[in-house]
Order: structure tokens, then C-alpha cells, then sequence
């Protein structure tokens, strides 16, 4: 077993290993569970012993220093950050080393009137200027400090919105005291924004009316202030597709059981279509299908009489949308097929929207397919 203390001169013997006979015996000894919690920032010492036929036997002493449990460090996530007036941010922190006891940051500004800090780490933009927020551990004496930047607030709220097929809305909530906004536009992701529009303080919507149907735009804001250095930062990039072209009805027929079929022009950047209808050319129109090619087949219009249709396409993963088609209309006449006749019609309209989606350069390019029509 082990002798162990913090007096050297008074070691207490703690048993380990008892009744072996092997003639090499491997050592290890839980501290605590054998003689409790240690204390910070002391000099402990131990000797391992050996007791055979009645004989004590012991090794040398070894002296270990435990560490202080109290925080060495506090590292903090940022060392400066830009907030708005009347805005918010965050910063996060880490007591070092780990396991050490965590009671708590206390902090302080050194100008309240610019900023302040509470005690979960939230910044508030009070006024303009810079100040410093320091935080000092509650339990021990380390510090870190994060410089602090109040600007104007950015704009915020910030919603694009598809009006007509060549105009895009912007609009945001009013910054207090803003000079004005900048509206920066770029037509990639990743490419270089440039300054696309300039609007006064009071204004907060804007209509784009330089765009291309089908087109992606991207959007960043920011906010001026009276003196430009406490101009706000940029926001985060937005981004929309203008709204596509209308989709052109090319044919209107009946299939080969009388079922009305309609077939359309494919539109870029779409990726799909659907499909409304009524019975009376100023009705009401209700979305009937959602079709993914540029081909249907309406077997549920079953009964005799002129059906109305209308076609609207959806761009990739966005909202944004055609406006309808022209209208077309079919006349139908004790239109009729079984079961298994409708749905290899709907294998092959399937087959197409396969087709269509490796066509399509929003979803895929992989491979081709025949079809037999």
C-alpha cells in the first residue's frame, strides 16, 4: 500500500493490496476515496510499503503540490465588438483551468453611458463611443477584458419581398436618429457588393426595379450616421429570386381516353410548376397538382364540359414565383380509362419530372433517361 499526508513526519498507511503471493505487484491508489478531499495549494507527501512474513518494507518519498481550485484565467469569446445604439450582443466566457470552482463573473463598464454589460454576458448599446467591460471572476482574482464599439443600430427586420416580375421590395424597421441607408447588391453569392442604392433617414422600404425574371439577387444594408465614423456595420447578407416568367401554354388536347392535357414552355430556374383550375374562365381557380415536368394530365376533370386552366412556376427552394400563365381551355367528352391505364399515364409524366430534374440546374445534372411517349 501507500503512506500519505501532508505531515511527512506523520504519514497515515492506507492498504491497497493484501494475501498476494505474485512476485510483482502493480500499485494505484484513489486519494480521495481513500483519504478525502484534498486541500488547494498544499504540499502532500507519499511512500509506497510492502509487508512480507511480519517484515515492513518501504520505498522512497515523493512530494506532490495539488493546483489552487480556484480560476487561473478567464478567457473570453471576443476581445472587441461592434453594437448599435439600443441594440444588443453577446460574448461568451471559459474560467481556467477546467474544474475549477465557477462562482459566477462580476462586471464592470468603464463608461455606462456607452455601454453596459449584464451578468449573462449581454452588451447594450447605450450611446456613441468606446468603452471597456471588464469581468473578474467572482471566486479568485481573474480578469479579462472585451473593448466595446457603439455605432448607430443596423437596420433590422430586414424582409424581400417579390412585387411584379421585374421589381423586388425591401423594407426594414426605422433606425433611430439614422442619417440614412445604403443598400449594397451583388448577383453571386461571393461576389463583390457594390453600393446600389443610397435613401435618406426617413425612408425605410425601397423597390429594386433593375432585376431579371428568374434572377438572384443578394442584399446587405447598413445605417449612416450624422458623423461617419459611428456608421453602423453591414448586415448580414439577404437574398431572393426575382419573380420567374410566366410559364406559356403551348398545347391543349385531349388524350387518347378524353382526358384534358396540357403541356407549357420550360421556364429557367423553375423547379416546378403547379397547376390551377376552374370551370368558367373568370372563376375561381384552385390549385389542382403540383407537377414537376412540363406536361399534364387531368383525370380527376371527369365529367363533360370546358375546363379552365392556368400554370404558375415555383423557383428552387424560395418562394419566389411566376405569375400565371395566359388561361387555356379543354372540352371534354365522356373522357374514361381504367385504372391501370391512368396510372402507366402517370409513370410516364413520373419518367418526365425525373427527366425534368436532371435537367434542371437547381437540382442535378447526373445522367439521362429515354422516354417512351
Amino acid at each position: 500500500g501507500f503512506y500519505f499526508g501532508s505531515d511527512k513526519n506523520k504519514l497515515e498507511k492506507y492498504s491497497v493490496v493484501s494475501g498476494t503471493s505474485a512476485k510483482t505487484v502493480s500499485l494505484t491508489m484513489n486519494v480521495e476515496k481513500k483519504a478525502g478531499k484534498l486541500t488547494p495549494n498544499t504540499t502532500y507527501y507519499y511512500r509506497a510499503y510492502v509487508t512480507i512474513n511480519g517484515n515492513l518494507f518501504t520505498g522512497p518519498m515523493y512530494a506532490v503540490v495539488t493546483v489552487s481550485d480556484k480560476p487561473q484565467q478567464l478567457v473570453l469569446s471576443e476581445t472587441s465588438v461592434n453594437v448599435g445604439v439600443g441594440q444588443t450582443a453577446e460574448i461568451m466566457w471559459a474560467q481556467l483551468p477546467v474544474g475549477s470552482t465557477d462562482k459566477g463573473v462580476t462586471w464592470t463598464s468603464s463608461d455606462p453611458s456607452v455601454a453596459v454589460i449584464s451578468s449573462d454576458g449581454i452588451i447594450t448599446g447605450m450611446g456613441y463611443g468606446r468603452v471597456t467591460l471588464t469581468g473578474t471572476t467572482n471566486y479568485g482574482s481573474a480578469f479579462s477584458s472585451v473593448d466595446v464599439n457603439v455605432l448607430i443600430g443596423k437596420p433590422q427586420n430586414i424582409k424581400l419581398t417579390n412585387i411584379s416580375k421585374n421589381e423586388i421590395g425591401i423594407s426594414w424597421d426605422k433606425v433611430d436618429k439614422a442619417k440614412g441607408y445604403i443598400i449594397y447588391r451583388c448577383e453571386t453569392s461571393d461576389g463583390k457588393y457594390k453600393e446600389h442604392k443610397k435613401l435618406g433617414g426617413n425612408e425605410t422600404s425601397y423597390i429594386d426595379k433593375d432585376v431579371k425574371e428568374g434572377q438572384r439577387y443578394y442584399y446587405k444594408l447598413k445605417t449612416l450616421a450624422e458623423k461617419d465614423k459611428y456608421d453602423s456595420d453591414i448586415t448580414d447578407i439577404m437574398y431572393i429570386t426575382a419573380k420567374l416568367p410566366a410559364p406559356q401554354i403551348s398545347k391543349t388536347q385531349n388524350d387518347e381516353n378524353g382526358f384534358a392535357k396540357l403541356s407549357w414552355k420550360k421556364v429557367d430556374g423553375a423547379e416546378k410548376y403547379v397547376v390551377y383550375r376552374s370551370r368558367s374562365e373568370d372563376g375561381v381557380y384552385i390549385a389542382i397538382s403540383d407537377v414537376r415536368g412540363t406536361e399534364f394530365t387531368d383525370f380527376s376533370a371527369d365529367r363533360s364540359g370546358e375546363y379552365f386552366y392556368k400554370v404558375v412556376a415555383f423557383a428552387s427552394n424560395e418562394k419566389a414565383t411566376s405569375s400565371f400563365s395566359g388561361i387555356a381551355s379543354v372540352n371534354v367528352n365522356s373522357a374514361y380509362a381504367d385504372n391501370d391505364r391512368i396510372e402507366t399515364v402517370k409513370v410516364i409524366e413520373r419518367q418526365r419530372e425525373k427527366f425534368f430534374d436532371e435537367e434542371n440546374p437547381f437540382i442535378t445534372r447526373t445522367g439521362f433517361i429515354n422516354i417512351a411517349i
